[in-house]
């Protein structure tokens, strides 16, 4: 599966719904982009992602960008899939515990940082790119960009 690979070491295979659904709220600092990005995939509403849709998604993005690879443009996910989602089998009664391990999701909150490019600048291909990606989420998103990054302003000022 690559980059979005399962969960390797866990204590309890199976968590509780509350675990696994997470809490409501929002995520901090979300008109800004961490560690000096130049572009952003943001989620705002609340929502499921599958191993698989990540997997698409980014697919998506990296064949969008494919031209561009050349411009050391990095895409990296923000999240990690980590909460296991049980289902009992069809027609068995209640009772008998927790069904088996049926999948692997992750909740992603409002303003959390879905992907994120690391560039010197973004360009238009990035923004056509996040935007092909988002309809493949299952929670709406927006794009964040700013023209040039934090970590190209640093370096243009030690420049003589």
């Amino acid at each position: 599966m690559g980059i979005w690979s399962l969960p390797q070491n866990l204590k309890f295979r199976k968590y509780s719904k509350r675990f696994v659904c997470g809490r409501m709220g929002v995520e901090r600092q979300t008109n800004r982009l961490r560690w000096g990005g130049c572009c952003a995939l943001i989620a705002t509403k609340q929502g499921r992602l599958t191993p698989k849709q990540l997997q698409v998604a980014a697919g998506v993005i990296n064949k969008t960008m494919e031209l561009q690879r050349q411009n050391r443009n990095q895409l990296q996910c923000s999240v990690a899939i980590r909460a296991p989602v049980t289902k009992k089998p069809l027609g068995s009664r209640m009772g008998r515990g927790k069904g088996g391990v049926d999948g692997w999701i992750v909740t992603v909150n409002p303003g959390r940082v879905v992907f994120q490019f690391f560039g010197y600048r973004a360009t238009r291909k990035m923004f056509l790119a996040f935007k092909r990606a988002s309809y493949k989420l299952p929670f709406t998103t927006r794009i964040l960009i700013e023209p040039y990054s934090r970590v190209n302003a640093i370096k243009a000022s030690f420049n003589p």
